[in-house]
Protein backbone atom coordinates (compact mmCIF):
# COMPACT_ATOMS: atom_id res chain seq x y z
CA UNK A 1 0.00 0.00 0.00
CA UNK A 2 1.24 3.37 -1.03
CA UNK A 3 -0.73 6.89 -0.57
CA UNK A 4 -0.01 10.45 0.27
CA UNK A 5 -1.02 12.94 2.66
CA UNK A 6 -1.19 16.82 2.68
CA UNK A 7 -1.12 18.69 5.86
CA UNK A 8 -1.60 22.37 5.16
CA UNK A 9 -0.44 25.08 7.29
CA UNK A 10 -3.52 27.19 8.27
CA UNK A 11 -5.42 29.69 10.30
CA UNK A 12 -8.91 29.40 11.13
CA UNK A 13 -9.47 33.08 11.03
CA UNK A 14 -12.85 32.59 13.14
CA UNK A 15 -11.41 31.00 16.36
CA UNK A 16 -7.59 32.20 15.81
CA UNK A 17 -6.25 29.40 15.77
CA UNK A 18 -3.38 28.30 13.36
CA UNK A 19 -1.51 24.60 13.28
CA UNK A 20 -1.96 21.84 10.46
CA UNK A 21 -5.68 20.65 8.41
CA UNK A 22 -5.83 18.06 6.06
CA UNK A 23 -6.05 20.06 2.16
CA UNK A 24 -8.86 18.66 1.48
CA UNK A 25 -10.86 19.84 4.28
CA UNK A 26 -9.57 23.59 5.44
CA UNK A 27 -13.16 24.74 6.03
CA UNK A 28 -14.58 21.87 7.65
CA UNK A 29 -12.33 20.90 10.51
CA UNK A 30 -10.10 23.44 13.17
CA UNK A 31 -6.73 23.53 12.90
CA UNK A 32 -4.37 21.20 15.42
CA UNK A 33 -0.96 21.29 16.26
CA UNK A 34 0.38 17.76 18.06
CA UNK A 35 1.86 14.59 16.83
CA UNK A 36 -1.21 12.91 18.11
CA UNK A 37 -3.21 14.43 15.48
CA UNK A 38 -0.73 14.31 12.55
CA UNK A 39 -0.14 11.07 13.66
CA UNK A 40 -4.34 10.52 13.26
CA UNK A 41 -4.34 12.19 10.13
CA UNK A 42 -1.31 10.32 8.34
CA UNK A 43 -2.10 6.86 9.43
CA UNK A 44 -6.25 6.57 10.78
CA UNK A 45 -7.50 9.15 8.18
CA UNK A 46 -5.93 8.98 4.83
CA UNK A 47 -9.18 6.94 3.42
CA UNK A 48 -10.93 10.42 3.42
CA UNK A 49 -11.17 11.35 -0.26
CA UNK A 50 -8.50 8.63 -0.84
CA UNK A 51 -10.30 5.70 -1.22
CA UNK A 52 -13.88 5.32 -3.38
CA UNK A 53 -15.88 4.44 -0.12
CA UNK A 54 -14.98 8.20 0.89
CA UNK A 55 -15.27 10.25 -1.95
CA UNK A 56 -18.24 13.04 -2.57
CA UNK A 57 -20.83 12.58 0.30
CA UNK A 58 -19.40 9.77 1.59
CA UNK A 59 -15.77 11.91 2.96
CA UNK A 60 -15.56 13.20 6.62
CA UNK A 61 -18.81 11.21 8.10
CA UNK A 62 -18.82 9.24 11.30
CA UNK A 63 -18.11 6.58 9.77
CA UNK A 64 -14.66 7.40 8.73
CA UNK A 65 -14.58 7.97 12.13
CA UNK A 66 -14.92 4.63 12.90
CA UNK A 67 -12.51 3.51 10.74
CA UNK A 68 -10.09 5.39 12.31
CA UNK A 69 -10.79 4.31 15.23
CA UNK A 70 -10.85 0.25 14.11
CA UNK A 71 -7.05 1.56 13.11
CA UNK A 72 -6.13 2.94 16.20
CA UNK A 73 -6.96 -0.39 17.85
CA UNK A 74 -4.34 -2.46 14.97
CA UNK A 75 -1.50 0.35 16.29
CA UNK A 76 -2.41 -0.37 19.66
CA UNK A 77 -1.88 -4.04 19.26
CA UNK A 78 1.53 -3.68 18.11
CA UNK A 79 2.42 -1.16 20.79
CA UNK A 80 1.64 2.32 19.06
CA UNK A 81 -0.75 4.33 20.66
CA UNK A 82 -0.83 8.04 19.86
CA UNK A 83 -2.72 9.40 22.30
CA UNK A 84 0.61 8.39 24.46
CA UNK A 85 1.71 12.38 24.92
CA UNK A 86 -2.02 13.85 26.33
CA UNK A 87 -1.21 12.41 29.77
CA UNK A 88 -4.07 10.97 30.48
CA UNK A 89 -4.33 8.27 33.48
CA UNK A 90 -6.31 6.11 32.43
CA UNK A 91 -6.17 3.56 29.07
CA UNK A 92 -7.69 5.01 25.67
CA UNK A 93 -11.38 4.02 25.25
CA UNK A 94 -12.00 3.04 21.23
CA UNK A 95 -15.43 4.07 21.43
CA UNK A 96 -15.55 7.35 22.81
CA UNK A 97 -14.55 9.46 19.97
CA UNK A 98 -17.14 8.18 18.12
CA UNK A 99 -19.87 7.80 20.75
CA UNK A 100 -19.59 10.91 22.13
CA UNK A 101 -20.72 11.98 18.38
CA UNK A 102 -23.83 9.90 18.67
CA UNK A 103 -24.72 10.46 21.99
CA UNK A 104 -24.53 14.37 21.89
CA UNK A 105 -26.93 14.06 18.86
CA UNK A 106 -29.39 11.92 20.74
CA UNK A 107 -29.41 14.51 22.99
CA UNK A 108 -29.63 17.62 20.70
CA UNK A 109 -33.13 15.15 18.86
CA UNK A 110 -34.51 15.72 21.99
CA UNK A 111 -34.81 19.16 21.04
CA UNK A 112 -34.44 19.05 17.64
CA UNK A 113 -35.80 16.19 15.79
CA UNK A 114 -34.38 17.08 12.66
CA UNK A 115 -30.82 17.08 14.11
CA UNK A 116 -29.26 16.03 11.09
CA UNK A 117 -28.55 19.20 9.34
CA UNK A 118 -26.70 20.19 12.44
CA UNK A 119 -24.58 17.37 13.14
CA UNK A 120 -20.53 18.13 13.02
CA UNK A 121 -20.11 15.05 10.83
CA UNK A 122 -22.83 13.38 8.73
CA UNK A 123 -23.71 10.21 10.43
CA UNK A 124 -26.96 8.66 8.20
CA UNK A 125 -25.64 5.34 7.06
CA UNK A 126 -26.50 5.63 3.71
CA UNK A 127 -22.89 7.13 3.85
CA UNK A 128 -21.13 4.14 4.70
CA UNK A 129 -19.83 2.38 1.68
CA UNK A 130 -18.05 -0.32 3.10
CA UNK A 131 -19.38 -3.41 2.49
CA UNK A 132 -19.98 -6.65 4.42
CA UNK A 133 -16.29 -7.92 6.47
CA UNK A 134 -15.74 -11.13 6.31
CA UNK A 135 -15.03 -11.65 10.18
CA UNK A 136 -11.54 -11.95 11.87
CA UNK A 137 -10.37 -14.61 13.65
CA UNK A 138 -7.77 -15.34 16.28
CA UNK A 139 -6.57 -14.60 19.23
CA UNK A 140 -4.57 -11.25 18.11
CA UNK A 141 -8.48 -9.68 17.75
CA UNK A 142 -9.90 -10.57 21.02
CA UNK A 143 -9.45 -6.75 21.74
CA UNK A 144 -10.83 -5.20 18.67
CA UNK A 145 -14.48 -7.12 19.60
CA UNK A 146 -13.88 -6.36 23.25
CA UNK A 147 -14.26 -2.53 21.52
CA UNK A 148 -17.32 -3.56 18.90
CA UNK A 149 -19.13 -5.44 21.35
CA UNK A 150 -19.53 -2.08 23.32
CA UNK A 151 -20.85 -0.81 20.60
CA UNK A 152 -23.35 -3.20 20.18
CA UNK A 153 -25.14 -3.25 23.50
CA UNK A 154 -24.93 0.89 23.47
CA UNK A 155 -26.78 0.69 19.92
CA UNK A 156 -29.30 -1.82 21.49
CA UNK A 157 -30.25 0.15 24.62
CA UNK A 158 -31.34 2.96 22.39
CA UNK A 159 -32.73 1.54 20.06
CA UNK A 160 -35.19 0.50 23.24
CA UNK A 161 -35.11 4.23 24.43
CA UNK A 162 -38.46 4.92 26.34
CA UNK A 163 -37.86 8.85 24.41
CA UNK A 164 -40.08 8.32 20.48
CA UNK A 165 -37.41 10.77 19.21
CA UNK A 166 -34.47 9.09 19.86
CA UNK A 167 -35.95 5.21 18.73
CA UNK A 168 -36.22 7.48 15.42
CA UNK A 169 -32.77 8.84 15.53
CA UNK A 170 -31.57 5.90 16.07
CA UNK A 171 -33.11 4.28 12.73
CA UNK A 172 -30.31 6.25 11.16
CA UNK A 173 -27.87 4.16 13.33
CA UNK A 174 -27.12 0.45 12.10
CA UNK A 175 -24.63 -1.93 14.27
CA UNK A 176 -23.44 -3.96 11.16
CA UNK A 177 -22.21 -0.66 9.80
CA UNK A 178 -20.60 0.05 12.63
CA UNK A 179 -18.56 -3.35 12.77
CA UNK A 180 -17.65 -3.08 8.78
CA UNK A 181 -16.08 0.30 9.57
CA UNK A 182 -14.29 -1.02 12.92
CA UNK A 183 -13.07 -4.46 10.64
CA UNK A 184 -12.05 -2.29 7.72
CA UNK A 185 -9.92 0.04 9.54
CA UNK A 186 -8.10 -2.80 11.63
CA UNK A 187 -7.55 -4.46 8.31
CA UNK A 188 -6.29 -1.35 6.48
CA UNK A 189 -4.00 -0.51 9.14
CA UNK A 190 -2.51 -4.63 9.38
CA UNK A 191 -1.62 -3.83 5.82
CA UNK A 192 0.70 -0.65 6.65
CA UNK A 193 1.97 -2.30 9.81
CA UNK A 194 2.80 -5.52 6.79
CA UNK A 195 4.37 -8.47 8.21
CA UNK A 196 7.57 -6.80 10.04
CA UNK A 197 5.95 -5.75 13.30
CA UNK A 198 9.08 -5.04 14.73
CA UNK A 199 10.41 -3.09 12.06
CA UNK A 200 6.86 -1.21 11.24
CA UNK A 201 6.42 -0.43 15.62
CA UNK A 202 10.14 1.40 15.72
CA UNK A 203 8.75 3.61 12.66
CA UNK A 204 5.73 4.65 14.08
CA UNK A 205 7.51 5.21 16.97
CA UNK A 206 10.25 7.11 15.61
CA UNK A 207 7.81 9.06 13.77
CA UNK A 208 5.62 9.97 17.09
CA UNK A 209 8.87 11.15 19.23
CA UNK A 210 9.98 13.43 16.40
CA UNK A 211 6.77 15.13 16.14
CA UNK A 212 6.37 15.46 19.49
CA UNK A 213 9.79 17.25 20.08
CA UNK A 214 9.16 19.67 16.91
CA UNK A 215 5.42 20.53 18.11
CA UNK A 216 5.71 20.37 22.20
CA UNK A 217 7.63 23.80 22.27
CA UNK A 218 6.74 25.01 19.03
CA UNK A 219 4.24 27.21 16.81
CA UNK A 220 3.23 25.67 13.33
CA UNK A 221 4.45 29.57 12.34
CA UNK A 222 7.81 28.95 13.57
CA UNK A 223 8.39 26.40 11.07
CA UNK A 224 10.39 27.26 8.26
CA UNK A 225 12.51 25.88 5.21
CA UNK A 226 16.22 26.20 5.54
CA UNK A 227 17.49 27.10 2.29
CA UNK A 228 17.65 31.21 0.63
CA UNK A 229 15.34 30.19 -2.39
CA UNK A 230 12.79 28.50 -0.33
CA UNK A 231 9.36 30.53 0.22
CA UNK A 232 7.61 29.87 3.41
CA UNK A 233 6.55 26.94 4.70
CA UNK A 234 2.66 25.64 3.40
CA UNK A 235 1.87 22.44 3.07
CA UNK A 236 3.90 19.22 4.89
CA UNK A 237 3.72 15.84 2.51
CA UNK A 238 3.71 12.57 3.49
CA UNK A 239 4.54 9.57 1.25
CA UNK A 240 3.24 6.32 3.52
CA UNK A 241 4.47 2.99 1.51
CA UNK A 242 4.01 -0.80 3.41
CA UNK A 243 5.94 -2.15 0.65
CA UNK A 244 8.90 -3.74 1.27
CA UNK A 245 8.51 -2.38 4.40
CA UNK A 246 6.94 0.31 6.19
CA UNK A 247 8.84 3.55 4.98
CA UNK A 248 7.74 7.02 5.74
CA UNK A 249 8.57 10.04 3.80
CA UNK A 250 8.45 13.82 4.53
CA UNK A 251 8.37 16.92 2.14
CA UNK A 252 8.35 20.46 2.66
CA UNK A 253 6.07 22.70 0.32
CA UNK A 254 6.77 25.89 0.14
CA UNK A 255 4.16 28.95 -1.21
CA UNK A 256 5.00 28.49 -4.82
CA UNK A 257 5.09 24.50 -4.34
CA UNK A 258 8.40 24.00 -4.45
CA UNK A 259 9.94 20.97 -2.88
CA UNK A 260 12.41 20.36 -0.13
CA UNK A 261 13.71 17.49 2.26
CA UNK A 262 12.06 16.77 5.64
CA UNK A 263 15.92 17.60 6.84
CA UNK A 264 15.59 21.42 5.59
CA UNK A 265 12.94 21.60 8.62
CA UNK A 266 13.85 24.34 10.70
CA UNK A 267 11.72 25.32 14.05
Amino acid sequence: MKYTVDLRIHEDKRHGIRGLCPKDALDQFEPFWGADGIFHDVFEHAHEEEHPYFKGDAAFTLWGEMVASGMAIAYKDIGIDNFRYRGYGSDRDFTADTRSILENAIFESKQEPDIEPYLEYPIDKKLCKIPYQKPLDGYSTYNLYTWISEYDYWVEQNKKNENADIRKFMKSVSFPHIQRCYLWGYKRAKRIIGEDVKHSYLVLDKFLDTWHRICKDNESSNLFINDETAYPLKTIRFIVNSRPKLSIKTVLIDDLHNEYPFDKLEY
